[in-house]
């Protein structure tokens, strides 16, 4: 990682505790992106990437990924209250609050490993 990029990531990190200090982060993250989710890792080899077994089962701390994180989670809790007020108790409804709930796992997925899942 470039010092550069470093120091972008330092940034996001701090504008995004300085909002949780300010009082959360939901409404922050709606209004502005924190750090642009990257395509690809510092070090990827095209000719011989990384191993994606490996990749898709390790655990990926990123700070700078969490505001992307909170913004789905808030939308997805969004959608799941429009779609519990709105739709009729009984095995359509738990489907569909199941599938936002997968929507938001997989969206996370994708984020944590920028893209290289299996």
């Amino acid at each position: 990682m470039s010092r550069l990029q470093q120091i972008e990531k330092q940034i996001s990190a701090l504008d995004y505790e300085a909002d949780q200090l300010r009082g959360g982060v939901g409404q922050a993250c709606q209004e502005k992106a924190y750090a642009p989710i990257q395509t690809a890792m510092p070090g990827d080899n095209i000719l011989n990437p990384r191993d994606p077994i490996d990749d898709v089962f390790t655990y990926h701390n990123d700070p700078a990924a969490i505001p992307h994180y909170v913004e789905i989670r808030e939308a997805a809790k969004t959608f799941a209250r429009v779609i519990d007020r709105h739709a009729p108790w009984g095995d359509d409804k738990r489907t569909a609050l199941s599938f936002v709930r997968a929507a938001v796992m997989w969206a996370n997925a994708g984020i944590a490993l920028n893209g290289r899942g299996l």
